[in-house]
């Protein structure tokens, strides 16, 4: 996938995402999600889970799902691994 940069910080393994603007992560077995700040670390104060959107369209179905997806996978393999 182009637009990425991983990196784990304090064991935690983030994916910041340049398609979607937003920093991804898993957080107690939940997938999370912030605004990625010009610094490239996620904004804090603007956490929220995926499990919470509601607004999909904003995705612009079906491309942007599909990347959403293999970026949700990539934190899976990293949690197992």
């Amino acid at each position: 996938m182009k637009s990425i940069s991983e990196y784990n910080l304090f064991g935690t393994f983030f994916i910041n995402d340049e398609k979607t603007g937003r920093t991804y992560w898993l957080e107690e077995g939940r997938f999370s999600s912030a605004p990625t700040q010009l610094n490239n670390q996620p904004d804090l104060n603007q956490i929220d889970y995926l499990s919470d959107w509601e607004n999909m369209e904003q995705l612009q179905w079906p491309s942007n799902f599909r990347h959403l997806i293999k970026i949700l996978e990539k934190l899976v393999q990293k949690e197992v691994a």
